[in-house]
C-alpha cells in the first residue's frame, strides 16, 4: 500500500473545512485529490487577479501556496514537503499546487 499524506479519514473533513473557511471570507473552494505521495489542490475562484492583477497571478498565487503548506505541516506533514503552484488555468480562476517532495 502506498503512504498517504493525509488519513483517509481526514481528507473530506479537511476539504469541508477549508472550504467553510474560504467561503468566510468569499475566496473561492478547494477541491483536495490525493496521489500517491502527494496531494492535488485546486483552488477555484480566488479573487487574486483582482486583488493584484493578472500580471502578478504567479507572485501572488505564492500567498495560496504557503497557505495550504502551513494548514499540512500544522496538520502533522513532514516539514520537507512543499507547496507549489502546478498550473494555472481559467484566466487565473483556478489555480492548482501540488503538496509533497520537493522538486530536484
Amino acid at each position: 500500500p502506498r503512504a498517504r499524506t493525509v488519513p483517509p479519514e481526514a481528507e473530506g473533513a479537511l476539504q469541508d473545512g477549508l472550504n467553510d473557511f474560504w467561503s468566510r471570507l468569499q475566496w473561492g473552494w478547494v477541491k483536495l485529490e490525493e496521489a500517491d505521495s502527494h496531494i492535488h489542490i485546486s483552488h477555484h475562484a480566488a479573487p487574486l487577479a483582482e486583488a493584484f492583477g493578472d500580471e502578478f497571478l504567479d507572485c501572488s498565487s505564492a500567498f495560496l501556496a504557503g497557505f495550504y503548506q502551513a494548514v499540512l505541516h500544522n496538520l502533522g506533514a513532514h516539514p520537507s514537503m512543499q507547496a507549489r503552484l502546478d498550473a494555472i488555468s481559467h484566466e487565473g480562476l483556478s489555480l492548482h499546487f501540488v503538496f509533497g517532495a520537493p522538486t530536484p
